[in-house]
């Protein structure tokens, strides 16, 4: 292969499926998203060194720099091999291949749309000048004589003038009229203190004008939000949330008021990013086919370099735009959403895309309530604000009350992409925390072994200690039965690595409860058919047992194990994964606990399958998964209450594992129990729901058929699926501590063929998170079930494997668990977690506040 000619400042990336060997005889063979290539006469180890240098970020200079610096290696010679690998194992930052390329953008006319800059610094002379670049008209003014009375409170108080001489300043009367021939004003106030920036989106809203806010604060730049007066979060509705005084309605005064008076930091390390940034923002507005991300969210560029999106909802206690009156009729120009933008942005006629051979997503209908419909109906409403949402449910089909094991994706997923607020849920819902899963995989004591959330060294303790369970500091915690949470010292350490333990009622009916208030409409009332269109290839209505009809641009399937709509109407086919996976009933039951509130979710081996538990407030719900080939109903019942002499009633639910073959197929698309099921050995259910939601809404801007997104979005949920079926059948494949015919036959039978490379990777290499080379070459579609999870399961089960030389040494090994031991010792149990919750509910605004700096999940 020739070389390809690289210059000194093009950033590089690796393949993320590149795979490498040594040739015998001296030479690399490549695999990856490019094919196959072998290279003669390039050394292994000065590649996979070199290699290592390569991030993304680093251009060619700073890579050659870089390998010079660590292994004396000639500048020249890593950029002959940088080139050699280019358009194999890296590619070239920025330099997608032709097709991929965005069309130009269109032409605009001199003066055809107009933005105002309000600012004086090089922040706003930047802006100013970019957009002048790409044709649109800027009108710089440097600052405001703020003469705006405040409110009775005094809350909102005006700035004071700065002196005269040092800059220019234009009074109020007479920056309104300039705002009337602008389409959008760009608010980048360097060196301004909070106060005037209140008061200027005070301003904006009075006089209607749609405003862009650029402020730099401690942790980072800010886009955003985007507002437009009378339909979206403004400026203050961003602090408020940013800041997290959202409890119980009102403003807490006395924190706001100090952060009035600090001035905003106006230095910003990349000053291009931020000018880049803030044009696409701005510049999206003027497109009739876009929606600016930042309406109802900014973009938070870190002092990393990273960047990431924060959604904002609107606040409807703000004091500064609750009072704003919405536009008359149904679709609130705020959203931007399916045909044009934003009227007050375009003072010409909104234009909709010629000839466009889509009609945008009007109404979506909702075949079935629960987790499923609502938390579906909530996400629809919440990232697009102008849809119709209907939820079609039958009070004749009462929800069953289970615990259900989450995983940190939903307090992400409810208290972030959702906004609903912690507090309520805290109060109504009644949940209890999840640190991981207590794995008691057979039925010797030395059997056990976590499965905790966030991240995990599982070689160490597996070597110095052989066992697995002091994997990590929440592992720990979960054998001494603690929640990170420091009472004595007041430090809330809850966040990332925490999920919740639910139970299905409450957790339904506090769904549905915020749906109503969202604007989720609800019909009552049992379907008894679908008429199909008249090619047959999508649903026509509804049928009600009235025969009533309800018709919509896209139904969502949310009827269960019934599969109504995608199986029964659409035909999609069941692709079963039972000679994977071979449970197929479930015993479900309560049985008190003591008081005795665990933080995690356990999973106990029986004679034919396992037992879950999820905590709840007052009681363990218990379900013992079996297959009914092994054991029937009543042997069953009789073994799990021989471990629970406590059990109160048992219900069998009969289930068959697999999916369907199509997430979305004509006009229906399904979630939940209709489109798959798996044992909820690792808490699949949820999070799995929350996966397909998220595709679903992202895709949305494809129009009614979804064409051109249907196919892609298939492969994928279908891909999430299939490596799910793979990693929850290595829990059975390897456990070989019972010899009941079921244990036997999992050993024996399980297929996990499609992942055997893996499995090889870790019998003969060690584990695959302590082995880059081989952990980064397979594909892990959720990263919850990565390679240091199939660490974790086979290191738990002890599957043959070689270990490498550990990262740590035995005594810093115990150093680490010395701290963390004393890090345990100070921690609460759930009892006292719950009490301090209660009576300190700045605690719980500090986890949810974890999980805003992430930033939502999809």
């Amino acid at each position: 292969m020739k070389p390809r000619r690289l210059k000194s400042s093009d950033r590089l990336k690796i393949d993320p499926r590149l795979q490498a060997a040594a040739l015998p005889g001296g030479g690399v063979l490549l695999r990856g998203s490019f094919g196959v290539s072998a290279l003669a006469g390039l050394p292994f180890e000065d590649m996979t060194r070199t290699l290592e240098a390569v991030n993304g970020a680093r251009s060619v200079a700073e890579i050659c720099a870089l390998a010079a610096d660590r292994h004396d290696y000639e500048p020249d010679a890593v950029a002959e091999l940088l080139a050699q690998l280019a358009g194999t194992a890296l590619t070239v930052m920025g330099d997608p291949p032709p097709e991929m390329h965005e069309p130009p953008e269109p032409a605009v006319k001199p003066g055809s749309w107009q933005a105002l800059v309000l600012g004086a610094g090089a922040l706003a002379q930047s802006l100013g000048a970019r957009l002048n670049e790409i044709g649109v008209s800027t009108t710089p003014v440097d600052w405001v004589d703020w003469r705006t009375p405040a409110p009775a409170d005094g809350f909102w108080r005006a700035s004071p003038k700065p002196p005269a001489g040092e800059i220019k300043a234009w009074p109020l009367t007479e920056l309104t009229p300039r705002l009337g021939g602008a389409n959008l004003v760009i608010c980048a106030m360097e060196s301004a203190a909070y106060a005037e920036l209140y008061e200027a989106q005070r301003l904006f809203l009075a006089v209607g004008a749609p405003a862009l806010f650029i402020t730099i604060d401690p942790d980072g730049a800010r886009v955003g939000p985007l507002c437009v007066p009378g339909h979206s979060a403004c400026f203050a509705c961003a602090q408020r949330a940013g800041l997290g005084f959202l409890q119980d309605r009102g403003l807490a005064v006395e924190p706001v008021a100090r952060l009035m008076e600090t001035e905003r930091i106006d230095e910003w390390e990349r000053p291009a990013d931020l000018v880049a940034a803030a044009v696409a923002e701005a510049s999206a507005t003027r497109h009739a086919n876009r929606r600016p991300a930042s309406i109802n969210g900014l973009r938070l560029l870190s002092r990393d370099g990273s960047q990431r999106r924060f959604p904002i909802a609107w606040d409807p206690d703000c004091p500064l735009c609750a009072e704003i009156e919405p536009g008359a009729g149904d679709t609130p120009l705020a959203s931007i959403a399916q045909e044009a933008t934003v009227a007050a942005f375009e003072r010409a006629p909104i234009r909709t895309v010629p000839d466009s051979p889509q009609e945008p997503i009007a109404s979506v209908g909702i075949l079935g309530g629960g987790t499923a419909g609502y938390l579906a109906a909530l996400a629809l409403r919440q990232k697009t604000p102008t849809l119709k949402v209907t939820l079609i449910e039958s009070s004749k089909l009462p929800i069953i009350g289970v615990g259900e094991a989450t995983t940190p994706l939903m307090p992400q997923f409810l208290h972030v992409d959702l906004g609903l607020d912690i507090h309520s849920f805290w109060r109504e819902v009644q949940p209890t925390f999840k640190l991981g899963i207590r794995f008691d995989w057979g039925e010797t004591s030395d059997a056990r072994f976590h499965y905790p959330f966030g991240p995990v060294r599982p070689l160490e303790p597996f070597l110095f200690e052989d066992s697995a369970l002091n994997c990590s500091l929440r592992s720990m915690m979960m054998s001494a039965d603690r929640l990170p949470l420091d009472l004595a010292a007041g430090r809330c350490r809850l966040g990332l690595d925490t999920a919740y333990h639910l139970d299905n009622r409450r957790f339904a009916a506090y769904l549905r409860r915020q749906a109503e208030r969202r604007g989720v409409a609800r019909i009552d009332t049992t379907i008894t058919d679908a008429a199909l269109s008249e090619d047959g290839e999508s649903i026509a209505a509804l049928i009600d047992e009235d025969g009533r009809r309800h018709t919509f641009d896209l139904y969502l399937d949310c009827s269960g194990f019934r599969a109504e709509l995608i199986g029964g109407k659409m035909g999609s086919p069941f692709l079963d994964f039972k000679s994977s996976l071979f449970a197929d009933r479930a015993i479900v039951a309560a049985t008190p606990h003591g008081g005795r509130v665990k933080p995690y979710t356990t999973a106990e081996a029986m004679s034919a399958g396992w037992c879950w538990n999820t905590p709840q407030p007052e009681e363990d719900h218990r379900g013992y998964v079996f297959c009914s080939a092994f054991q029937d109903d009543e042997a069953a019942a009789a073994e799990m209450r021989a471990k629970n002499p406590a059990m109160g009633d048992w219900r069998v639910t009969p289930f068959r594992t697999g999916r369907r073959a199509h997430f979305w197929k004509g006009n229906v698309v399904a979630l939940g129990n209709a489109y798959g099921f798996v044992e909820p050995l690792e808490s699949t259910a949820l999070h799995m729901l929350i996966r397909q939601i998220g595709a679903l809404v992202r895709a949305f801007h494809h129009g009614k058929d979804g064409r051109g997104a249907q196919a892609v979005l298939n492969r994928r949920i279908g891909n999430y699926w299939d490596y799910l079926r793979w990693f929850l059948t290595i829990h059975y494949k390897f456990n070989r501590a019972m010899d009941t015919a079921f244990w036997s036959a999992c050993r024996a039978d399980a297929d996990v063929s499609s992942h055997a490379e893996l499995l090889a990777s870790f019998h003969r290499r060690g584990p695959l998170s302590y082995d880059p080379e081989m952990g980064a070459a397979f594909d892990y579609p959720d990263p919850l079930w990565g390679a240091e999870g199939v660490d974790t399961i086979l290191l738990g089960q002890r599957a043959p494997t070689r270990p490498p030389r550990p990262a740590w040494s035995r005594a810093a090994w115990l150093r680490w668990k010395r701290a963390s031991a004393a890090c345990v010792q100070r921690a609460a149990d759930h009892g006292q977690a719950s009490a301090a919750l209660a009576d300190q509910p700045e605690l719980l605004n500090q986890f949810a506040a974890a999980f805003q700096r992430v930033g939502p999940a999809f």
